[in-house]
């Protein structure tokens, strides 16, 4: 999927360099809990029948941080966003899958959303 926003000569980015990315953060969990293996940096298997293989652009093992995410997938989108772009990040998952402690992250460890607020307001103040 592509973003149908024309580019304009002045940014010179193309068309072709936006696409749905699709990722997966594995939640911490007991070893017999388990019910997926990583094959490779973007395919994991189910390990219970019918044992499907699924395929991700990123896949965080259950040790990825709040602040790995930040670098590897939320500042890309947040610098398209500043540019002008269109830009949108949305978690999906079963309850007590994890999506409020990435997207808030706790008292010791900011979320997402707390570390783009502040990329956002720093680049804002390198701009002044």
């Amino acid at each position: 999927m592509q973003n149908s926003k024309s580019t304009s000569k002045s940014n010179h980015i193309k068309n072709e360099d936006f696409k749905v990315s699709v990722s997966l953060r594995l939640k911490p969990t007991e070893e017999k809990e388990k019910v997926v293996k990583i094959l490779g940096p973007q395919q994991i298997q189910v390990t219970k029948p019918p044992h499907d293989l699924f395929i991700f652009d990123h896949i965080y093992q259950d040790n990825a941080t709040n602040d790995m995410i930040q670098q590897e997938l939320m500042i890309p989108i947040l610098n398209n966003a500043l540019q002008g772009l269109d830009s949108l990040v949305f978690m999906y998952g079963q309850s007590g899958s994890g999506k409020t402690f990435t997207m808030k992250g706790s008292k010791q460890i900011n979320g997402i959303v707390q570390l783009s607020v502040e990329y956002i307001l720093n680049k804002c103040h390198q701009v002044k």
